[in-house]
């Protein structure tokens, strides 16, 4: 039995491996405009999610102190104008994650399955995604739309270990998609661009060199 060369092999599962090559096949179809239209809708998601995601925050870490003053009416807490201080961070955080990841996953399958997709090249690209791995998708689009040196090489053909980072287990984060050029090279994002793009906005066009 011959020994495995391409790294990616043997880090990845074949499944994984798989649609890897598969996403690779699908994403060379696309054109500039193809790349800066998928940025768009990925950004979106990333700007509804969290706007509702801090709404329901804010509303499950208050809800203990509109429970205890207005529902029950008992005696206040010292810090009278929240009731149950760390009850209430636990469930406002709680709703945080929680109504953040399920409107990701909800408004990113909505896109998948969406009828309007006139282009079915997009369409390809968008099964091959994966709603958990938002942030690297939106990366690696809103890089690709400005600098095509970004765009992933052959899975194939990965013969570079350094080029892949072996704790990872998707192929997103394995293969450093937005984040490593053409030649491997690691482009690191600065704080306020990995804030905005955790929120759904724009990098500065520096960082998409």
């Amino acid at each position: 039995m011959s020994a495995i060369t391409n790294p990616l092999q043997r880090y990845l599962t074949p499944e994984q491996f798989d649609k890897c090559v598969s996403f690779y096949e699908a994403d060379q179809k696309l054109n500039h405009n193809d790349r800066t239209i998928i940025a768009s809708n990925l950004q979106k998601i990333g700007i509804i999610s969290n706007f509702s995601g801090y709404t329901f925050g804010l509303l499950g870490f208050f809800a203990p102190t509109f429970y205890y003053r207005l529902i029950t009416k008992g005696p206040p807490q010292p810090l009278f104008l929240l009731q149950r201080p760390i009850l209430s961070f636990f469930i406002g955080f709680g709703s945080l994650i929680g109504s953040t990841n399920l409107l990701i996953k909800y408004l990113f399958e909505k896109q998948q399955s969406a009828k309007e997709f006139s282009d079915p090249n997009i369409e390809n690209v968008y099964k091959l995604m994966d709603w958990k791995f938002l942030n690297a998708f939106t990366l690696y689009y809103a890089r690709t739309s400005f600098n095509p040196m970004f765009i992933i090489r052959d899975p194939r053909l990965c013969t570079n270990e350094s080029m892949i980072d072996q704790k990872k287990k998707h192929y997103s984060e394995v293969y450093g998609l937005g984040e490593k050029d053409q030649d491997g090279k690691h482009h690191e994002l600065s704080m306020w661009d990995r804030i905005r793009l955790g929120h759904g906005g724009e990098i500065s066009h520096d960082s998409a060199k």
